[in-house]
């Protein structure tokens, strides 16, 4: 199996912070992989994500995304690298307000410049489509529902074809049935191929994953390892549930 993404003794200290926030982490994820990062509020969850979604750099270490070195790389290499390969889906949506739902989901695929405005439309519909948000392409931000947005952002940060989506809390500011839609959207793209890499508290959305990694204090603590795509399994959560208890979360 391709991997995709490792991590070397990475270290990210902030000057404001006594402590720093990562410390010698060490991590590898395989191409297809769906992989969830848990711990207590302030362990460092998100910083990890950014580190190795190159949006925020590291103070030492190495990572590397299919054997380039982000740490190295510019800030222009690391736009383009995030462009083409990497899709982003945060806690919020963050669409732009001036802009319609399609509009906003088609700006990745105009700032790419590889293919026409025609079969970017076309593509994002066919998204929309696949969503089951086919219906609101015209409607402005403000005018949807929680749960449409983030099926829209999932459309946006697929639309350039991406290699591995990152997620911040995907799940968090939804209410249990569109948490539950975003969650089934999520499987199918893992088992469509797409690799998936997400921080969150969210222990039903973990539940999904084939490895849950738990951090504290900046360092990965332990791994849990379930079987792939068994995403309704009752027993698979309970599991999880209970090995999250025994790290004390």
């Amino acid at each position: 199996m391709q991997r995709i993404i490792e991590v070397n003794q990475v270290t990210k200290s902030y000057q404001n912070e006594r402590e720093a926030v990562l410390k010698d982490v060490n991590l590898t994820v395989e191409a297809g992989e769906f992989v969830v990062v848990m711990g207590p509020s302030g362990s460092g969850k998100s910083s990890l994500l950014y580190a190795i979604s190159g949006m925020d750099q590291v103070s030492s270490g190495q990572i590397l995304f299919n054997g380039l070195d982000i740490t190295k790389a510019t800030d222009e290499e690391m736009s383009h690298l995030r462009l083409v390969k990497m899709g982003f889906v945060f806690q919020h949506a963050y669409l732009l307000k001036n802009k319609n739902i399609c509009e906003n989901i088609m700006l990745p695929g105009i700032r790419l410049k590889n293919r026409t405005k025609e079969v970017i439309i076309k593509e994002t519909n066919e998204l929309m489509k696949s969503m089951g948000i086919e219906g609101i392409g015209d409607h402005t931000v403000s005018a949807v529902s929680g749960g449409q947005l983030q099926r829209a952002a999932i459309c946006r940060a697929l639309i350039n074809r991406p290699q591995i989506i990152f997620g911040d809390e995907p799940t968090g500011a939804l209410n249990k049935r569109a948490s539950t839609e975003v969650m089934e959207i999520l499987c199918r793209l893992n088992k469509q191929g797409i690799t998936l890499f997400l921080v969150t508290h969210d222990a039903a959305l973990a539940a999904k994953a084939d490895r849950i990694i738990f951090l504290s204090d900046g360092r990965i603590q332990s791994e849990f390892r379930q079987k792939r795509w068994q995403c309704d399994s009752a027993e698979r959560t309970d599991r999880l549930n209970g090995w999250l208890q025994n790290q004390g979360f």
